[in-house]
């Protein structure tokens, strides 16, 4: 095991530190600036190393003791070994950097951060079976590995308390099949689990746990059992799988395949705060890219704007445009299935221009629209929540470019513990 005793001089978007050596970046799983470390190289590269930290010689004042006895082992959190406050600057630092570097751009003002609670967060997770192990879990780090996990602190306690129990029923039900998947998905009225099978089983099995499950449960289960297109749910009269938006009265419900956010809270915290950015005069038209299931455009609808949502997955359009229906806010929006990574100039004149523009892409970002955008199109204003600092650089060096400036900028701590970074963005039209 070779290994080098580095200084960590800088982070990276992954949540490693970074340490120079022999001419090499050195990326060191573990590692906190100012630290110096023995590092255990794992991959040399041409131009870097990569390198796992296996013994601190001065610690950082940041470092604390990880609180999940899974840490060192499980993938599903990257930053336990750092303190909250440490965390939210280091992911700063990461964005603020991301967005020099690749987009030669900074927001003239950097709003303070939102925040939320640190544990017991996660509202959906997206958990491995391995059969031969009997191991419900995350992936190991680096691996395909499933870490088998008695609790999670990273998911709502219900459902960390239940993790046992869940796997004792997929132990059961694989004795009859091949389990593909588990997922979890709290809403706030009901918490699902999915399991997906190969081949269908009998429903009796499923119908007495979930029974028992309810029996002390302060919010009901529901138990999903998915083979192909076909899913047999028990008990099928549970209430519907559905987030709220209170302070907009909005019922949303979603799928477990559907795209939400998995932090509840702050979702509702970042959509007032996307509201508030886009400064929407009364009545204006406001175009609301990769709207999945109107998030965002149903409560610019419930504020008052004339809203077109924009979305690359049918099933989602379908769903928001019956939600809308339903909260009697068809008038006021309607959605369009796009395939958003190919739009052109052609298909924004088509979809009509809007004095408002708000984006929610995945981690590709939404470059092909910054690129389509011209002058005759061009909002007034854009507010841009981002998953990837990255591509947001990116894509705000493009908007630079088509006359924009970046008036201010701020990070959501939505994924605490994680190497995960959430922001959101507001452009202005020079």
């Amino acid at each position: 095991m070779k290994t080098l005793t580095l200084t960590i001089d800088g982070f990276d978007y992954n949540a490693r530190g970074v340490a120079r050596h022999d001419g090499k970046t050195v990326f060191v799983s573990g590692a906190l600036p100012g630290e110096r470390v023995v590092a255990r190289i794992t991959a040399d590269k041409k131009r870097f190393l990569e390198t796992d930290a296996v013994q601190i010689l001065e610690p950082s004042p940041a470092r604390i003791t990880p609180a999940c006895a899974y840490y060192d082992d499980c993938g599903g959190c990257a930053l336990q070994h750092a303190d909250d406050a440490a965390q939210h600057r280091l992911k700063e630092t990461v964005w603020l950097e991301q967005l020099a570097r690749i987009g030669k751009i900074a927001p003239e003002t950097v709003l303070p951060a939102i925040s939320g609670e640190p544990w017991h967060y996660r509202s959906r997770a997206r958990l491995a079976w391995d059969d031969a192990q009997q191991a419900l879990g995350f992936r190991g780090r680096a691996s395909s590995r499933v870490v088998n996990l008695e609790r999670c602190l990273t998911l709502p306690a219900a459902i960390s308390a239940r993790l046992p129990d869940i796997r004792a029923l997929c132990a059961r039900l694989a004795q009859q099949t091949t389990l593909h998947g588990v997922d979890i998905s709290e809403g706030d009225s009901v918490t699902v689990l999915r399991i997906r099978l190969q081949k269908a089983v009998g429903d009796r099995l499923a119908a007495e746990t979930v029974a028992r499950w309810n029996e002390s449960a302060a919010q009901p289960w529901q138990i999903w059992l998915q083979n192909g297109r076909e899913t047999r749910k028990h008990p099928a009269d549970a209430p519907a799988l559905a987030y709220t938006l209170p302070a907009y009265d909005l019922t949303m419900p979603y799928a477990p395949d559907d795209f939400t956010q998995v932090n509840k809270a702050l979702n509702r915290e970042l959509v007032t705060q996307a509201l508030a950015a886009l400064q929407v005069p009364p009545g204006a038209r406001v175009l609301d890219f990769f709207c999945g299931l109107g998030n965002f455009t149903l409560p610019l609808a419930r504020s008052g704007a004339d809203v077109l949502g924009l979305e690359g997955v049918e099933e989602m359009v379908v769903r928001a445009t019956a939600n809308a229906a339903a909260h009697g806010l068809a008038a006021r929006c309607q959605f369009r299935r796009a395939d958003l990574f190919t739009v052109t100039a052609k298909q924004l004149k088509a979809w009509g221009k809007a004095e408002r523009w708000l984006l929610d892409p995945p981690r590709a970002g939404a470059q092909a629209l910054c690129e389509a955008l011209d002058g005759k199109h061009a909002p007034a204003r854009i507010v841009y929540v981002s998953c990837n600092p990255g591509t947001l650089a990116r894509d705000a060096g493009i908007l630079a470019q088509k006359g924009y400036r970046m008036a201010s900028g701020r990070l959501l701590h939505m994924f605490a513990q994680t190497a995960h970074v959430e922001s959101l963005a507001v452009f202005v039209r020079k």
